[in-house]
């Protein structure tokens, strides 16, 4: 149990509303005299509730509700405070939130100058050579433009100037976009010549030079010399790293009542860790996790990855994350029109067809969900188009793929699936119906 400010979220999601017919039945936890709203199908509001174990078994009036406390029953007095189901966060990634909350927080900064004072500040603290990380920056929220732009990025010449001899690499708040300095991409090898991977794009200015930006594949071009230095800390530390950042995530997601948590992508090598965590209760919140390998890791390993409930309910693995584009905030979204500001600029695909292909056929005969991103409209129609002709073929399966955001829809396309996110991927409310296993409903 946990209380958030003047609400009590349950973190008990196996509800059985019985009302009051286990007579016999003694509680091991009630609370009473709360405004208990249950999400039931009848939105009932009720003041009180018995708990055996991880089972709410009654609810009803106080005095209905005392009749379940036995000498051992913990009582919480509500005093009148709300009480809710815990949330269930439909898309999220675990170990990113926590690695958010270790780097620097670029989100409430209003304006380039802003996230250069801050980046600068960091580097008065770094060692020589030092990386300086961090996440959240998204220049459509600034209250000014920067003074040089380039497709509606800024470039890095301040940046640069401010910060000339550590590494910056600061993530988009969309995650599918990256700003780095003038070190981190001398380290890196970004030169004029250097050619845009599939899938990803170096933004450069009139003259051919990089501005600093790389999108989606592009990347990695920087975080591929991040991690190399990485690489160089033992594996004991690294893990260790990665474990701080699972727990800062998970005490996250208790503070504002998040008690489930669908992972959208995770290694195999980092599923490891967490199940580790899990098997010392060092987890609280349950977790759906989807995995993020390529085919080839994929076809080897995916069924011994299956697993359902594991650990008290705490960890299910049965679904792959896949990425049909980008993000609109950083113009990745794939359309079937050009961007407005960018009449040229379409967006990209940033997994090669054949891959998506070969990985929903051994997850529709693995039974695992497929997850894909799609934000644009022509990345949602691609992704329809493949869920469909696997659907042709196993037409014994009962699927519950999914899209992840689907924020652009074409008109034609909105009736070929009942099962499409819709939510607003650069900030905002979403608005979702996620699968949700049944072992977590």
């Amino acid at each position: 149990m946990f209380i958030v400010t003047k609400y009590f979220f349950l973190t008990i999601i196996i509800f059985q509303m019985t009302g009051c017919t286990n007579k016999n039945k003694i509680a091991d936890l009630v609370l009473l005299n709360g405004n208990i709203i249950t999400v039931d199908s009848a939105n009932t509001i009720t003041e009180a509730i018995a708990i055996s174990g991880d089972t709410i078994f009654a609810i009803g009036k106080n005095e209905e509700i005392k009749k379940f406390i036995g000498d051992s029953t913990k009582v919480i007095n509500l005093n009148g405070k709300a009480a809710i189901p815990g949330f269930i966060d439909s898309h999220a990634h675990l170990i990113s939130t926590g690695e958010a909350l270790m780097n620097l927080d670029l989100s409430t900064a209003k304006n380039w100058d802003e996230i250069i004072s801050i980046a600068s500040q960091a580097a008065e603290k770094a060692k020589n050579g030092e990386w300086i990380i961090g996440r959240g920056w998204h220049q459509e929220k600034w209250n000014q433009a920067p003074e040089e732009i380039v497709e509606g990025f800024p470039i890095h010449k301040k940046l640069s100037e401010a910060i000339p001899n550590n590494p910056v690499l600061f993530s988009h708040a969309s995650g599918h976009a990256l700003f780095a300095n003038a070190k981190a991409m001398e380290i890196s090898n970004v030169t004029n010549p250097t050619q845009n991977p599939s899938g990803g794009k170096i933004i450069k200015d009139k003259s051919g030079f990089p501005t600093g930006i790389f999108l989606e594949e592009a990347e990695k071009l920087i975080t591929k010399k991040y991690n190399e230095n990485l690489a160089k800390k033992s594996k004991q530390e690294l893990n260790n790293e990665i474990k701080k950042a699972i727990k800062l995530a998970n005490n996250e997601c208790l503070k504002n009542g998040i008690t489930t948590f669908h992972d959208a992508g995770e290694s195999f090598e980092d599923l490891n860790i967490v199940k580790n965590m899990v098997d010392k209760n060092e987890i609280d919140i349950r977790l759906y996790v989807m995995l993020g390998e390529n085919y080839f890791a994929l076809k080897d390993s995916l069924r011994k990855y299956f697993t359902i409930g594991y650990g008290n309910n705490h960890l299910t693995v049965r679904s792959i994350k896949l990425y049909m584009d980008g993000a609109l905030g950083s113009r990745g979204a794939w359309l079937l029109e050009p961007y407005s500001d960018i009449p040229k600029q379409f967006g990209m695909n940033t997994t090669d067809l054949n891959e998506i292909n070969s990985i929903c056929k051994i997850a529709a005969e693995n039974d695992f969900q497929i997850c894909t991103h799609a934000i644009g409209d022509k990345a949602n129609r691609v992704t329809l188009d493949v869920y469909e002709n696997i659907f042709k073929n196993y037409t014994n399966k009962n699927f519950r793929w999914r899209i992840e955001h689907a924020q652009h829809l074409n008109p034609n396309d909105i009736s070929r699936s009942p099962c499409l996110f819709k939510s607003s991927y650069d900030g905002g409310t979403e608005y979702s119906r996620p699968f949700i296993n049944s072992q977590f409903s």
